[in-house]
């Protein structure tokens, strides 16, 4: 019914189709593959494996908000590897952060993810972590007290507003503690 050249060109066209039919269904096997890893990973579930039971009444008696007119932008978990809470103050971007509770400042420094960043270890031995600020106002071995600046909001290394990366850590199990079990009582 074709003849000699309209079965060439069928036989041709149906070749040259598979092609793109096998790129088209390798693209779409590899975005399930990533589509299905990305809700079956569930980063709080893995968190918890991770975390130690702690009492948190206990970690840090005393602890402030590490900003003044706190405002979430990131819970803990918000996405894939978020350990730790976003917080900035909802009256000016460019506020002070606070020492959470006295300590003696460990570490400051920079990193192309975490940005400026300060840590301090506390008494009980648990460390207070603050990353993304915007300048350093202290330095290794300051003592710092309840409510001391160390910093201010910025958007240093990984960053799409101003805001600081609060965490803690305990230093014996090296897990991170969600902070909102500790600043939200």
């Amino acid at each position: 019914a074709f003849g000699e050249v309209g079965t060439k060109e069928r036989v041709k066209s149906v070749l040259n189709y598979k092609k793109p039919t096998i790129l088209v269904f390798s693209l779409c096997a590899f975005l399930t593959v990533v589509i299905a890893l990305c809700f079956m990973a569930n980063p709080i579930a893995d968190d918890n494996k991770k975390m130690v039971k702690v009492d948190v009444d206990n970690i840090l008696t005393g602890t402030t908000w590490p900003v003044e007119n706190p405002k979430i932008t990131c819970e803990w978990g918000c996405y894939l590897g978020h350990y730790g809470v976003d917080i900035t103050n909802d009256k000016q971007d460019d506020g002070a952060v606070f020492a959470v509770q006295g300590g003696v400042v460990t570490d400051v420094g920079y990193h192309d993810e975490k940005g400026n960043y300060v840590v301090i270890m506390h008494p009980n031995a648990y460390y207070s972590v603050y990353e993304n600020l915007g300048s350093i106002h202290v330095s290794k071995g300051t003592n710092v007290d309840v409510k001391d600046t160390i910093g201010q909001l910025g958007m240093s290394g990984l960053s799409t507003g101003p805001h600081v990366h609060f965490y803690f850590l305990n230093p014996e199990e090296k897990p991170v503690i969600n902070s909102l079990e500790v600043l939200e009582r």
